[in-house]
C-alpha cells in the first residue's frame, strides 16, 4: 500500500473535518477537528494528513515524548518513545491498508528521531484497533490510563 503523509496544512482542514470513522468506532477516537486543535497546544505533538494519491484518507498524530517537559511525563509513560497519539482512517477508506501503512510510516518517523520504542494507548474494548496494533508488533504493557491500555513495541 502506498500512501504519503504530510503535515496538516490549512488547505487540508475541510477535507479532514469531513472524514469520520465507521459509526461503531466513533466512541474510540476524537474527531479530526479536535485532534488538529489540540495538536496546536499539545507540547511535542505533530499532526499529519494521510494521503492515498490525491485523496485525503485520514489523520495521524504523534508525540515525541522526549520533547515534553519531564514534569509532564508520568512514571508509567514511555519517556524515550514516540507516541501514536491518534489515528483515524475515514470510513470510506477503511480496509485498504491505509492504517497499517500509516503505522509503518510512524515507525520510520520515530526511528528518524532516535526513538527506540513506539507506544499507543487504546480503549480496552476497541478490539479492532487492538488487533491491528498487535499485528503491527505492539504488546500490552499492563499499564492502564482509565479505560485505555498502553501498548508498546521496540523499533
Amino acid at each position: 500500500m502506498t500512501i504519503s503523509v504530510r503535515p496538516v496544512e490549512k488547505a487540508d482542514l475541510d477535507a479532514l473535518f469531513e472524514l469520520w470513522p465507521a459509526d461503531d468506532q466513533r466512541q474510540f477516537v476524537a474527531p479530526n477537528a479536535v485532534t488538529v486543535a489540540e495538536a496546536a497546544y499539545e507540547p511535542a505533538a505533530y499532526a499529519f494528513t494521510i494521503w492515498a494519491g490525491d485523496v485525503r484518507v485520514g489523520l495521524i498524530a504523534l508525540i515525541d515524548m522526549t520533547e515534553l517537559d519531564p514534569s509532564e511525563v508520568a512514571p508509567e509513560d514511555e519517556p524515550e518513545a514516540g507516541l501514536l497519539w491518534r489515528l483515524m482512517i475515514g470510513e470510506a477508506h477503511q480496509g485498504n491498508g491505509y492504517g497499517t501503512a500509516a503505522i509503518q510510516w510512524a515507525f520510520e518517523w520515530a526511528r528518524a528521531r532516535g526513538r527506540p520504542r513506539m507506544s499507543v494507548e487504546v480503549v480496552e474494548t476497541n478490539t479492532v484497533a487492538i488487533a491491528l496494533y498487535e499485528r503491527m508488533g505492539f504488546r500490552a504493557t499492563g499499564v492502564m490510563y482509565g479505560n485505555e491500555a498502553q501498548m508498546a513495541r521496540d523499533l
